[in-house]
């Protein structure tokens, strides 16, 4: 077998125990930013990065996915 293709593949692993521990950021707060964020499947808040979408989710004080919502119904309707 031919493992070219494999011997540079690389894979990454991201833990959630350490992201909420180092980051404070907990699964629903990670879904709500790549919601925000936008990806292939969603289209997103426009010229949203990361950083803005944590902003946005400081804003208010709700849960992750409430706070999305509020903001879409504040600034985007």
């Amino acid at each position: 077998m031919n493992d070219t293709f494999y011997s540079q593949l690389v894979i990454k692993y991201y833990d959630s125990i350490i992201i909420l521990n180092q980051l404070d950021l907990d699964r629903e707060t990670l879904i709500a930013i790549g919601i925000a964020v936008g990806s292939d499947h969603i289209k997103g808040i426009p010229n949203t990065a990361v950083i803005t979408a944590l902003e946005i989710l400081q804003e208010f004080r709700e849960t992750p996915m409430e706070r999305l919502e509020k903001f879409r119904l504040i600034f985007i309707l």
